[in-house]
């Protein structure tokens, strides 16, 4: 895809990013946010990156909330993938009724969908069921992405739940799903956070260029949403907090979210 003629301020700030290791999932939904960035980004799927991302091999990622979550004294950018409500490409398919399900595949490729899935039932549904690999044999599935909107696709008329629809009916909040993830020890200066923010929200207003068709226009127009404001940032340490209750974070976290600034710079925000 042809990339939009650049100003000549903002190839300054192109050429100051394009130092940076930048690493960010392999989706549809991060497209939007990739297009005004340099073409050096790692591409790859959440759990890989994450476990890059915690490995030092970034200066910025966008990395699972859930990942993010588990690093202390991480700095989220308020920008990433976030839903208010059905996100439609991370589902669980329901080929029998939900108070039928014993047992439930998971898709490894995605800890902040594992989670979930896990924080829906158990709390949301008071249900307890049996969560097995991905492939193994199941009553439902957890499936992302790709692989979720092929079959919502090949079987239209099978129920399916849709986790962040769900996620809002619980808590009334919206989901974050990933976000730009600033490991402690990455050199990035505020400034230059502040050019990273700008570059990779700009690509916003080019959805309807990336868009291959009509269903993927609609998709990252009307589910996904990617200036993570207030409304969003609250929903981390609510997403904390469930994780806590069933013990699968061991801490509160210690990390915070990076705001704009009156100077075009960054500063820290509190979580």
């Amino acid at each position: 895809m042809a990339r939009p003629r650049i100003a000549p301020g903002k190839k300054y700030a192109m050429k100051t990013l394009e130092k940076f290791a930048i690493g960010a999932v392999s989706y549809l939904n991060a497209r939007p946010l990739l297009h005004g960035l340099p073409a050096k980004v790692s591409l790859l799927e959440p759990a890989a990156l994450a476990a890059e991302y915690a490995r030092g091999a970034f200066d910025i990622a966008l990395i699972p909330v859930v990942a993010a979550l588990q690093h202390p004294g991480a700095r989220l950018l308020d920008a990433g993938i976030g839903a208010d409500g059905a996100v439609y490409s991370v589902i669980l398919t329901l080929p029998k009724p939900l108070t039928a399900i014993k047992t439930v595949s998971l898709d490894s490729s995605s800890r902040t969908s594992v989670n979930l899935v896990k924080i829906i039932l158990a709390r949301h549904y008071q249900r307890r069921v049996e969560y097995v690999p991905h492939g193994a044999p199941a009553d439902a599935q957890v499936l992302i992405g790709t692989k979720a909107i092929d079959f919502r696709a090949a079987q239209p008329d099978t129920p399916v739940l849709d986790l962040a629809a769900a996620w809002k009916a619980y808590t009334g909040l919206p989901f974050i799903f990933a976000a730009w993830t600033v490991p402690p020890r990455s050199s990035m200066s505020a400034a230059d956070l502040a050019a990273f923010r700008a570059a990779t929200l700009s690509g916003l207003a080019h959805r309807q260029r990336i868009a291959r068709n009509d269903f993927e226009l609609r998709y990252l127009t009307r589910y996904i949403r990617y200036e993570l404001t207030a409304d969003y940032q609250a929903a981390v340490p609510r997403l904390a907090a469930e994780l806590r209750a069933l013990n699968l974070l061991p801490a509160a976290p210690q990390v915070c979210f990076a705001a704009p600034s009156s100077n075009g710079t960054m500063h820290p925000g509190i979580l």
